[in-house]
C-alpha cells in the first residue's frame, strides 16, 4: 500500500456559515492523501497501473468552485467520497483550511474516510 498526495493546493470558492463569507470567494487550502496499491505501477512504470494524482486534483477544484457550502465538513466529505469512487483507493484524507477568514489563525478540518 502506498499514499499518494496532493498538498497544498489553494482553490477559490463560496463556502462559509456568515453573511460574509457568502458573498464573494475566499482562498481553501487543501491536502489530499490517499492509501492505494501501487505495486503493478512500480514494476510497469505505466499511469494506467496508479493513481493519477492530476485527476484527484481536478476532483477537489471542481468541488470547491461548485456550489456553496456552510461546512467546511461537507466541503471535505464531497471531495474524500468523490475520490472513493476509484475502487482502487482503500481511504482518503482531506484536510481544508480557510486561509484568510481570521486575520490571526488559520481554521480548518481534516476528515479521513475509508471503503466500506
Amino acid at each position: 500500500m502506498s499514499t499518494i498526495f496532493v498538498h497544498n493546493l489553494v482553490v477559490s470558492g463560496i463556502h462559509g456559515v456568515n453573511a460574509k463569507e457568502q458573498e464573494r470567494e475566499q482562498p481553501f487550502r487543501i491536502s489530499i492523501e490517499l492509501e492505494a496499491d501501487t505495486s503493478k505501477a512500480e514494476t510497469s512504470d505505466s499511469i494506467e497501473d496508479t493513481i493519477n494524482y492530476k485527476e484527484v486534483k481536478d476532483i477537489a477544484e471542481r468541488i470547491v468552485r461548485g456550489p456553496s457550502l456552510f461546512l467546511l465538513e461537507s466541503l471535505a466529505s464531497r471531495i474524500a467520497e468523490k475520490i472513493l469512487e476509484d475502487k482502487r483507493i482503500s481511504s482518503v484524507t482531506i484536510s481544508i483550511e480557510k486561509m484568510k477568514i481570521w486575520e490571526n489563525g488559520i481554521p480548518g478540518v481534516v476528515i479521513k474516510k475509508q471503503r466500506s
